[in-house]
């Protein structure tokens, strides 16, 4: 049973980061917001930019749609690493 619940809050936790960067980045190419990550050597500049309703340089943008969703899916993938070891 512990495996169970150890493996729907793993899967919790990838759709948790899923939606932090598809709420807090939009995919585009050139777009008036800020950049958040774009892909090198492309030329126009694609990539994720903030999504309008985040304010300032991006910066919060950056923390919720990267940062946030890595440090989710690395809890993650240890939480699934961890369920043959219990």
């Amino acid at each position: 049973m512990q495996s169970v619940l150890r493996c729907v809050v793993g899967l919790v936790l990838v759709a948790v980061a899923c939606m932090a960067t598809f709420l807090s980045c939009q995919w585009g190419t050139e777009l008036d917001t800020p950049a958040v990550l774009l892909l090198p050597g492309v030329y126009p500049s694609t990539g994720l930019y903030a999504a309008p309703w985040i304010p300032g340089n991006g910066f919060w943008a950056i923390c919720a749609g990267v940062l946030l969703p890595t440090a989710l899916l690395t809890v993650a993938l240890w939480i699934f690493v961890r369920i043959r070891h219990a």
